[in-house]
């Protein structure tokens, strides 16, 4: 009786340990296979929160960092809008120029009318430049056309004077972008817009008139590209700004993608030596388990 007792319990120490080893043998391969240590939160619990603490920081900093491309974007965007307005208002200040200037006759002061009111049209669709999602860049929060025409076919700003922002989810806001009120407002004279369809309206009348508007134009159109370089450098600092936040938000996930290595990877090469000691040890298990197996009471007759 006391001999199979002493069998009966070396049998179970020996499954008991076989067993033991095929748990460890099983996640030791899932190590090795997938990289990680923590296969369950029970592995390391300190560790596996320190995990999921990095994986809800990956998931809100992946809403900001798709905010900011969006940002960068736009901003882009309205950088080309711009470049075509700045060259608008330096073309219709040289044509007021030449107007103020009395030169040619009715027919040259026509074409001149007419270039400018081009320039016009040009002007008004770069300025109600739309996003490739339909959102207009220079309406600030509205979400209609920035300038829109009066009964009169004058160009008139329909936005608000609140800068589009990019938000955070910590609750933080940026400016990214300017509005047309800034573009074509922001000068002592008013709205260089309408200003190109009142002196294409003044080339068409008698030469006094149109030379005495055109000369006014000229400073006028002064003042607002004094004003547009402002607002072109406000929207260059305000990339540089996002770009820097890109780069800070990268630096940042790589930051929690190492920590989170340190926390829950594993160490491939000692995963794969530990895993290749569990197998031999369980292999030696297994053949003392066979030996066992094989005996009897009457072998010790």
């Amino acid at each position: 009786m006391t001999a199979h007792v002493s069998t009966a319990g070396m049998f179970s120490r020996v499954i008991a340990r076989m067993e033991g080893l095929r748990q460890s043998a099983i996640r030791l391969q899932d190590q090795v296979s997938t990289g990680q240590r923590l296969q369950r939160p029970s592995d390391d619990p300190a560790a596996a929160a320190g995990v999921r603490q990095g994986e809800r920081a990956d998931r809100l900093a992946e809403a900001d960092g798709f905010a900011l491309s969006r940002a960068a974007e736009r901003i882009a965007l309205a950088d080309t809008a711009l470049e075509t307005i700045g060259e608008g208002l330096l073309r219709a200040r040289e044509l007021a120029l030449a107007a103020a200037s009395g030169a040619g006759g009715g027919d040259a002061r026509q074409a001149v009318a007419a270039e400018l009111m081009s320039l016009h049209d040009t002007l008004l669709a770069a300025v109600n430049t739309c996003d490739p999602a339909g959102v207009p860049l220079f309406s600030g929060s509205a979400g209609h056309r920035a300038f829109v025409l009066d009964e009169e076919g004058v160009a008139r700003y329909a936005g608000d004077a609140a800068p589009p922002l990019l938000r955070f989810h910590n609750g933080r806001a940026l400016a990214v972008g300017v509005t047309g009120q800034d573009i074509f407002n922001a000068g002592p004279a008013g709205d260089a817009l309408a200003l190109l369809g009142r002196v294409a309206g003044a080339l068409r009348s008698d030469p006094a008139t149109a030379q005495a508007v055109a000369a006014t134009a000229v400073t006028s159109l002064d003042d607002a590209l004094a004003a547009f370089a402002q607002v072109r450098a406000r929207l260059g600092a305000m990339d540089a700004a996002t770009g820097t936040l890109r780069d800070m938000h990268a630096d940042e996930a790589l930051a929690r993608a190492e920590l989170r290595d340190r926390l829950g990877g594993a160490d491939l090469a000692e995963s794969v030596a530990r895993l290749q000691q569990t197998l031999a040890a369980l292999e030696a298990s297994r053949a003392t388990f066979s030996r066992l197996s094989a005996l009897s009471l009457f072998d010790h007759l």
